[in-house]
């Protein structure tokens, strides 16, 4: 964990990383470890979730599909990639 509470997974995913952070969780890196609330790996997911979303609104008002298609495929990729991240996250 580095200085500011940040792990190896939470930089891939913070990177959109996603094949490295995949190895990680299967290597046993623990998901819920994060050194402070800003630096949580699911939280990371959440906020790019939510600025993706506005931020896709306000392209479509501005008709790029150019760049609605790359995010669109952005998305896609963090979604999938929760949900993998889910399966590795221990009920409290």
């Amino acid at each position: 964990m580095s200085d500011s509470g940040a792990t190896v997974l939470f930089y891939c995913i913070n990177r959109f990383m996603f094949d490295e952070a995949r190895e990680l969780l299967q290597a046993g890196a623990d998901p819920q470890l994060c050194g402070s609330p800003e630096r949580s790996p699911t939280a990371q997911i959440d906020t790019y979730k939510e600025e993706m979303i506005a931020y896709r609104a306000e392209l479509v008002s501005d008709d790029n599909q150019q760049q609605i298609a790359h995010l669109d495929q952005r998305f896609k990729l963090l979604v999938e990639f929760e949900g993998f991240l889910q399966s590795f996250i221990r009920p409290a």
